[in-house]
């Protein structure tokens, strides 16, 4: 964890940094994997998506990782405007991402060993190596799964109930005390494992501070975790635009076209909290990790659940269960007639048949309930796996007294501020 330092440190690292990216031959090229070497360092572009979804492709680099040298994909999300982080970094004790979990670090050996030329790798062996213990109570069928290295984190709406203050920036830019929904968020995903992360917006939306980071402010508050200015540093950081407002699953789908298998969804107004600290710190929620390691157990999609006040029911999509497999989903049950007291809480994790089962379900016919019916489709086949995140603290920003009392709860748990703030708060309520 990053727990500040002086100036000069972070000049050194800077440095640091650059000498590593020079040592390994690194060049921003943006070339078309299909243009000669040498050829113009500009970026290409070709176009790609539909009517619903206007795309542009753009070349990004990334890394090599067996001959640290820099190849060029292609890829293609929808209005793409910035690709991040060409030289993912290891964990390191001046605020470096967390490591990569086992899964992520198999994956990435079988691409080497395919890239040798040694041969197709062994699908069965890719298995064998990727397996994880199975929970017999959902399936007794062995469990082998993709590894999980993309996160959608859905951010395209108004957010009117915010406003005025959503109407004249994002509401994901919206500080907890003093850092942004966004840069939580992101660190969320960081922590799960993945390795790019897409934001699903609206056009005019600004997100460009989390594309392009503001690493070069480190030095004004030398005592700031470096990663809240950069929190993408470590991940590649795509933009799509959902142009028309449809609902959750036809936000999913903007993006799916540059997403490899399984993938984290996160809401961009909600906040799952289980460490509170202050700016000098960086501890990411361990939501989305939990889900991951529930579907490397079982195989299935998650969602995430949390507990709410039974007076509450009312305000959310509330859960019945068999065992920890959800078999039905009731939407704003009205106080003493809800199956459960657990709530779906915006963290979610859909294997990757749900690009087939977004142009099944699709969204001409179920409109805005098009997310519930694939996930319906899953709690009537293979099954829907809830995991309860007690514990956590479960934060709205969509709402301005919830995010007022969320903005006074996390600072009562932060060492930094508890004494202070809860001296003012006597002495004002007298």
């Amino acid at each position: 964890m990053h727990h500040g330092g002086d100036v000069q440190s972070v000049q050194n690292e800077q440095q640091t940094d650059e000498a590593e990216r020079e040592a390994r031959g690194f060049r921003p090229s943006l070339r078309h994997p299909s243009e000669p070497a040498g050829a113009s360092e500009e970026q290409g572009e070709q176009s790609c998506g539909n009517d619903r979804w206007p795309c542009t492709a753009r070349v990004l680099p990334t890394v090599d990782r067996r001959e640290n040298t820099i190849a060029e994909r292609a890829t293609k999300p929808c209005e793409v405007q910035a690709g991040q982080s060409c030289k993912p970094k290891t964990s390191s004790s001046d605020g470096g991402a967390a490591p990569r979990s086992i899964r992520n670090q198999v994956h990435e050996s079988l691409e080497d060993e395919e890239a040798t030329g040694d041969g197709p790798t062994d699908p069965a062996r890719s298995h064998a190596m990727l397996s994880r213990p199975m929970l017999e109570r959902v399936s007794d069928l062995p469990c082998a799964v993709a590894p999980v290295e993309d996160a959608l984190i859905v951010a395209g709406g108004l957010g009117t109930r915010m406003f005025p203050a959503s109407a004249m920036l994002a509401k994901e830019a919206l500080p907890l005390v003093d850092v942004p929904v966004l840069t939580h968020l992101m660190h969320e995903a960081v922590e799960a494992g993945v390795h790019r992360i897409h934001l699903i917006t609206r056009p005019g939306k600004d997100l460009n501070a989390w594309v392009e980071g503001r690493g070069e402010h480190a030095g004004l508050r030398p005592e700031v975790a470096a990663r809240h200015l950069d929190p993408g540093k470590d991940v590649e950081v795509f933009v799509h635009h959902q142009v028309e407002q449809r609902g959750l699953g036809d936000a999913i789908g903007c993006a799916l076209h540059a997403v490899k298998g399984p993938f984290l969804v996160l809401l961009g107004d909600n906040l799952l909290m289980n460490e509170h600290v202050g700016a000098d710190h960086v501890r990411p929620s361990t939501a989305s990790r939990r889900l991951v390691d529930a579907y490397e157990r079982t195989g299935r999609p998650v969602a995430a659940l949390m507990q709410v006040a039974e007076a509450d029911t009312a305000s959310f999509g509330i859960v019945e269960l068999d065992g920890e497999r959800i078999v039905g989903v009731v939407e704003k049950p009205a106080p003493g007639t809800a199956p459960s007291n657990l709530a779906l809480c915006g963290r979610y994790l859909w294997t990757e048949d749900a690009r087939d089962l977004l142009n099944r379900y699709d969204v001409d016919t179920h409109g805005e309930l098009q997310s519930i019916a694939v996930q319906q489709h899953w709690m009537d086949g293979d099954g829907l796996v809830g995991v309860d995140l007690e514990g956590m603290q479960w934060y709205d920003a969509g709402r301005p007294l919830a995010w007022l009392q969320a903005q006074v709860d996390h600072a009562l748990r932060r060492d930094d501020m508890r004494a202070d703030l809860e001296a003012w708060l006597r002495a004002r309520l007298g």
